[in-house]
C-alpha cells in the first residue's frame, strides 16, 4: 500500500428500494419509482452521508438512482453530475419480468447469460460489454477528480461489476456478492490501483 494519502476516494451507494425491487421483477434499463420504504432508505442514507464531505456527486441517469441522489442532495446539498455509464446492466428480453417468469419463457438464455460473459441476450449487451462499460465510467469520473473525495448513486449489478474490478475477479467467476438498496462502499483509488475499504454497510437502515 503507499505511504502517500493521495488518492482519490469514492463512496458508491445503491437506489432505495423500487415497486418493481418489491415485486421482484428486472428493471435494467426500464425504471420504476422509489417505494415507501425506499424513500426511508434513501432519507436513512442521506442522514448517514450528511457528516461527509464531498467534492462531487454523481448518479446514473435512470429514475431511481436519481431519485436517490436527489433525496441525498435535499439534506446534503451539491449538485448531481449525470454519468450514463453508470446504468444497470442491459438485460433486453428479461427487463420487466420476474424470475420465474424468465425461467419459464427463456430459459437458454438465462443459462448463457450466467455461463458465457459474451453472450449477448436480444435486446441487451453482454456482461463483457457491461463491465468494460461500468469501468469506463468510474475511471472517468476519478481521472476527473484526482484527490478528491466523491458520491456516486448507482444500481446493484453496477456495483458488483466495480467489486470484480477492484478485486480483479474474472468474469468467468460466478457472482461473487450482492449489493443491498442504499449499501454504504468505499473504494479508494491510488494512481491506477483500486482498493475496496467498505462493502455493504447497511448499519443506517437498522431502524427500517
Amino acid at each position: 500500500m503507499p505511504d502517500s494519502v493521495d488518492y482519490t476516494q469514492l463512496v458508491v451507494v445503491r437506489h432505495g428500494e423500487t415497486e418493481w425491487n418489491r415485486e421482484g421483477r428486472y428493471m435494467n434499463h426500464l425504471d420504476s419509482p422509489l417505494s415507501e420504504l425506499g424513500q426511508r432508505q434513501a432519507t436513512a442514507l442521506a442522514k448517514r452521508l450528511s457528516g461527509m464531505k464531498f467534492d462531487a456527486i454523481y448518479s446514473s441517469d435512470l429514475g431511481r438512482a436519481l431519485a436517490t441522489a436527489k433525496i441525498i442532495t435535499d439534506l446534503c446539498g451539491g449538485e448531481v453530475g449525470i454519468e450514463q455509464d453508470l446504468r444497470e446492466h442491459a438485460l433486453g428480453l428479461f427487463q420487466g419480468l420476474t424470475h420465474t417468469e424468465i425461467l419459464e419463457r427463456y430459459p437458454e438464455e438465462r443459462a448463457r447469460t450466467h455461463s458465457d460473459p459474451d453472450y449477448t441476450i436480444p435486446g441487451g449487451e453482454s456482461a463483457r460489454k457491461f463491465h468494460e462499460r461500468v469501468t469506463r465510467g468510474f475511471e472517468s469520473i476519478v481521472k476527473r477528480h484526482p484527490g478528491q473525495s466523491v458520491l456516486v448513486v448507482c444500481h446493484g449489478g453496477t456495483l458488483e461489476t466495480l467489486f470484480r474490478h477492484a478485486l480483479n475477479i474474472p468474469l468467468e467467476a460466478p457472482r461473487p456478492v450482492r449489493a443491498l438498496n442504499c449499501c454504504v462502499n468505499v473504494f479508494h483509488v491510488y494512481d491506477t490501483h483500486w482498493v475496496l475499504s467498505t462493502w455493504g454497510d447497511t448499519s443506517h437502515l437498522a431502524d427500517l
